[in-house]
């Protein structure tokens, strides 16, 4: 076993292939890539491919295990290439604090009386709510992309915003609505992976911080979506106040967490690559496996879609358990999110209907 974490880097040169067989090898080098066995106990946590497509034009691939390397990682380890390019390697300062500080203060808070307390209320908040059904298949892993249409979408946003809700929070509220019609309940609960990010010095570190927080939605009384705003706002806040509590302790007792949909609208920050005299773009790779990562119990997972604004669209990928779901019932989550959307921009004061017909 190696002492630190290795970091690979291997080369190919594809100069003397034709363009459509340049293309065809750089697919199938990021599909290699992202089935490359990382093995976090041999400290093999990276590999990096940089492959020569033609004189004056090079990929890089950067293949991380996503115990050590999260989405947020990402913009940090891209802002540290740019600089070490421009700057040097000297240039770089470690920061203030890194993953294993993190984990070691984690640790002792959670073993502290503070971190009892606070897992002791949050277990309360959710001690209604039961755990999400497992499927009987287990768990098999399924992929598709998605998207949200504009014109619904932007007017709902715009009635959000005029009630002081964000995006997310928006979204999240017409989700609500459409899993608590599906369900027969009124409240429903919601997991949303977090950046875990909640102190400063954490913000320029590399490491798995994000976290999955359950956000627990009250729909009682059918309230107007006007109301189911405020309140989702309240419940947002709330819950990313304790986002430091990592969900495979808050629901670690053997039993599924009370959540089957996971919802993200992913904003990380954009990371400019100033290299002088170099123009750069990027490819598209294969998707992460967020839903093994993100679910304490996989086989009680129905999706995980993250959705990303880019370009005026409103899209992204949605994972999904093939053992307790099907295309057609991911994308009606989304359509669902839509004509709640469409319905409360028509009607934002009238009553909500949450119960099945």
């Amino acid at each position: 076993m190696d002492e630190e974490p290795v970091l690979r880097l291997t080369r190919a040169d594809l100069t003397g292939f034709t363009a459509q067989a340049v293309a065809e090898r750089t697919a199938l080098q990021l599909t290699e890539s992202a089935s490359t066995v990382l093995d976090l106990e041999t400290g093999r946590t990276s590999a990096f491919r940089l492959l020569r497509t033609a004189p004056d034009e090079h990929v890089l691939i950067l293949a991380s295990h996503l115990a050590v390397f999260d989405g947020w990682s990402s913009g940090v380890f891209l802002a540290d290439l740019a600089a070490g390019y421009r700057e040097g390697p000297d240039a770089l300062t470690p920061p203030e604090l890194q993953f294993p500080d993190y984990a070691d203060w984690q640790h002792r808070w959670l073993a502290g009386p503070d971190g009892t307390a606070e897992l002791a209320r949050r277990r309360a908040v959710f001690a209604a709510d039961p755990p999400a059904p497992r499927a009987r298949g287990g768990f098999e892993r399924g992929h598709l992309p998605v998207r949200l249409a504009r014109g619904p979408v932007d007017a709902g946003l715009e009635l959000g915003a005029a009630e002081g809700a964000t995006p997310f929070m928006t979204l999240l509220a017409a989700l609500a609505v459409v899993l608590a019609r599906r369900d027969g309940r009124t409240s429903v609960v919601i997991g949303t992976p977090a950046a875990g990010r909640f102190a400063a010095p954490l913000e320029g570190a590399v490491g798995q911080y994000t976290t999955v927080v359950p956000i627990r939605l009250d729909l009682a009384g059918g309230p107007a979506f006007r109301e189911l705003l405020h309140r989702t706002r309240t419940a947002v806040a709330d819950a990313l106040a304790h986002q430091r509590l990592p969900v495979d302790v808050l629901f670690g007792d053997g039993t599924p967490p009370p959540y089957n949909v996971l919802f993200a609208l992913h904003n990380y920050p954009a990371v400019p690559l100033d290299l002088p005299g170099i123009e750069v773009g990027q490819l598209p790779g294969p998707p992460a496996r967020h839903l093994e990562l993100y679910s304490p119990d996989p086989a009680a997972a129905l999706a995980c879609v993250g959705l990303v604004e880019r370009d005026g669209e409103i899209g992204g990928t949605a994972e999904y358990n093939r053992h307790a779901a099907t295309p057609e019932d991911v994308r009606g989550l989304l359509t669902g999110i839509e004509e709640v959307l469409d319905r409360a921009v028509a009607a934002p004061g009238s009553p909500l209907v949450t119960a099945r017909h």
